[in-house]
C-alpha cells in the first residue's frame, strides 16, 4: 500500500538538499531505464542503497529521500541497563565464588 507522499515544507532545507541530491543520482534508474546497478556504479555506492532510495521515492516522493531526524539519544547505551549496572557493580565487585 502507497502512503502518501510527504510534503517538502515538513522537512528542514538540509534534507531538502539532501532529498534533490539523493533524486539526482536515482533520476536515470526512474526515468531512462538505467539500471540500479550501473547507477550505483556510476556513483560509487551500494546496490542496496540506489534500491532503497528508489523505493522511498516510490512510496513517499521526494521528501521521503530525504533521512529521517537523528535521535537524541544516538550512541548511547540503554539508559536503564547501564544505570542498573553501575548501581549493581559494587554488590558484583563483593561476590565471592563459592566453587
Amino acid at each position: 500500500m502507497k502512503e502518501p507522499p510527504i510534503p517538502l515544507t515538513a522537512i528542514s532545507e538540509a534534507q531538502r538538499a539532501q532529498a534533490t541530491e539523493r533524486f539526482t543520482i536515482i533520476r536515470s534508474a526512474l526515468e531512462d531505464g538505467v539500471t540500479q546497478t550501473q547507477v550505483a556504479s556510476t556513483h560509487n555506492i551500494s546496490v542496496s542503497t540506489v534500491r532503497r532510495w528508489v523505493k522511498r521515492y516510490r512510496e513517499k516522493g521526494l521528501a521521503g529521500l530525504a533521512d529521517a531526524k537523528a535521535r537524541s539519544d544516538k550512541g548511547r547505551i540503554g539508559g536503564r541497563r547501564v544505570d542498573l549496572y553501575l548501581r549493581c557493580q559494587p554488590l558484583l565487585n563483593n561476590l565471592t565464588c563459592c566453587c
